[in-house]
């Protein structure tokens, strides 16, 4: 997933913690500053204003030239057969499973946050009472909104490219000096995101922290419980209680690993190395661990309908529980295919669900926040996805 910073010059070990930390010590200073300084931070919010604008104008060239590049190279095979329906279907699955298992914890434990008289929650009300996109409206929520539609753009343009190899080489050499510029951008998140969130806690006060403690607190329950419970079931399913033995003997250190770097590439060799041990076919494994790392994420899905639920998107009716289905298997899917994801995916929602400008940061802040377990639930998943996916190769 998203966040990495480089460090030259570091030793391993803080390299690998650096995103965490950096991250996290600004968050945290920034709150503090926010609490015991209000006025004087209030000052500053300009700063935390101009970050989060190039930051935005950054993820719109970065959605286009990344999804268009990855369609473009001449590697990518379109015609995998039998072993790639397998493979849709069991990421499609998972996700969807997860996000729904999400909104039905969600309606019985709602997220009930005291924000009254903060700007927070005027924001809040705003997005509740805003027009709530249903399945009846899925064309328009596509066609009407930027990024589904420039998500669409760049899969056309992949395509054709992939045709013509000057235009895939432009498209790749484009991606790559994106990528290096949106680097350098990230490595001020922890000065930008620290400055905006001190500006919120100055203007919301202690009830701000509250809200967010608790925000994390049922994102991270959620998240734990469907580590522990749905990834042994379906270890028990791809084998029984051996399969399931191998599973979590060897899960342990992609967890680590994933955990403490918010990053599912970065997680690859690891989990590479562990779904062997788990007896996991190479011929599968080289193919769906990849995969996984960019386009399978469960985690993000969760997370995002916990984000859906807390800024005022009832689950009341079918159609808007299909559409928060949707968004979530969206934002899974262009979390993992884009570096820093987290922010697009955010985006994302705020496009599909009309949402005053003003939360993209709050979205981004929560995104921050549960990004460690949502790592792990993203690489946890890939493997034991790939247990099932080896089960149900085995039966044909």
């Amino acid at each position: 997933m998203p966040y990495i910073w480089e460090v030259s010059g570091s030793k391993p070990l803080v390299r690998k913690y650096a995103a965490l930390i950096y991250l996290f010590s600004g968050l945290l200073i920034g709150g503090l500053l926010g609490r015991f300084f209000p006025e004087k931070m209030l000052l500053f919010k300009p700063v935390g204003d101009i970050y989060l604008a190039i930051l935005l104008i950054a993820v719109i060239p970065l959605i286009f030239f990344t999804v268009s590049s990855a369609l473009a190279n001449p590697g990518l095979p379109l015609k995998t057969g039998r072993l790639l329906t397998i493979i849709i279907s069991v990421f499609t699955g998972t996700v969807l499973l997860a996000a729904t298992l999400t909104i039905l914890t969600l309606h019985f434990f709602p997220i009930t946050l005291d924000l009254s008289g903060t700007n927070l929650a005027a924001l809040i009300h705003q997005s509740a009472r805003a027009s709530q996109p249903t399945a009846a409206s899925l064309p328009g929520l596509i066609i009407g909104n930027t990024v589904p539609v420039l998500l669409i753009i760049s899969i056309l343009i992949g395509i054709a490219a992939r045709r013509s190899g000057a235009a895939g080489r432009f498209l790749r050499t484009s991606s790559e000096k994106i990528k290096q510029w949106l680097k350098v951008i990230i490595k001020f998140a922890p000065l930008g995101l620290g400055i905006y969130f001190a500006c919120q806690i100055a203007a919301t006060g202690p009830r701000l922290i509250s809200a967010y403690t608790h925000i994390c607190t049922v994102g991270y329950g959620i998240s734990l419980l469907y580590y522990v419970l749905a990834f042994s079931a379906y270890a028990f399913i791809a084998g029984g209680s051996a399969t399931l033995a191998r599973y979590w003997k060897n899960n342990l250190a992609p967890s680590i690993t994933a955990f403490s770097t918010c990053s599912s590439l970065a997680t690859l060799p690891t989990n590479l190395d562990a779904a062997e041990k788990m007896g996991i076919p190479a011929n599968i494994s080289k193919i769906v661990i990849p995969l996984g790392a960019t386009l399978h994420k469960e985690g993000s899905a969760i997370i995002t309908i916990v984000g859906l639920s807390l800024l005022g998107s009832g689950f009341t009716s079918w159609d808007a529980c299909a559409v928060a289905l949707l968004v979530a298997s969206l934002v899974s899917l262009i979390e993992g295919s884009i570096p820093n994801g987290g922010y697009t995916g955010q985006l994302l929602i705020m496009s599909a669900y009309h949402l005053p400008s003003e939360l993209w940061p709050i979205l981004m802040i929560i995104s921050t926040l549960l990004d460690p377990v949502a790592t792990l639930l993203n690489v946890s998943g890939t493997t034991a996805s790939s247990l099932m996916i080896a089960r149900l190769l085995r039966n044909r």
